[in-house]
């Protein structure tokens, strides 16, 4: 039952993830049109954001649900409406949530009743991956 829960809050938290820098990428965009930007943001999309979008292990209204959700966080992180903090779209702050979802990956890598080289690997790299997007993210906001 814990590795369910694992499971589906760092899927979840990946996703919710990705929506961010989805809307980071079009907020990079409106600040400066260019060829780069443009192929940055369709291919995050299409290669990135619309498979995590279909493969959601969720029932179709939660997925909804979700994908809505998805889309106001995307708005916001484009928009950056001033009334939200300032460190919301900081980098430190991004990479520390990042290493938090990380940290998921991990604990559910550690709670799972099947134990596999794939499943050690990826917990390993996740909490390699956490560490190291931590100490990144708190050398960021110390700036």
């Amino acid at each position: 039952m814990l590795s369910i829960w694992f499971s589906l809050t760092g899927t979840l938290a990946v996703y919710i993830g990705f929506a961010s820098v989805l809307g980071s990428l079009v907020h990079k965009l409106r600040i400066e049109t260019s060829r780069y930007n443009l192929i940055q943001i369709i291919s995050f999309g299409v290669l990135i954001f619309l498979p995590a979008s279909l493969a959601l292990p969720l029932t179709l209204p939660l997925r909804i649900i979700t994908w809505v959700w998805a889309i106001i966080l995307a708005a916001l992180f484009a928009i950056r409406p001033g009334k939200l903090p300032v460190w919301l779209w900081a980098p430190g702050f991004g990479l520390r949530y990042a290493a938090g979802t990380m940290g998921l990956i991990l604990f559910w890598s550690l709670a799972t009743s099947f134990i596999s080289p794939p499943v050690i690997i990826l917990g390993a790299l996740a909490g390699l991956a956490g560490v190291l997007a931590w100490q990144r993210g708190v050398f960021l906001a110390s700036q």
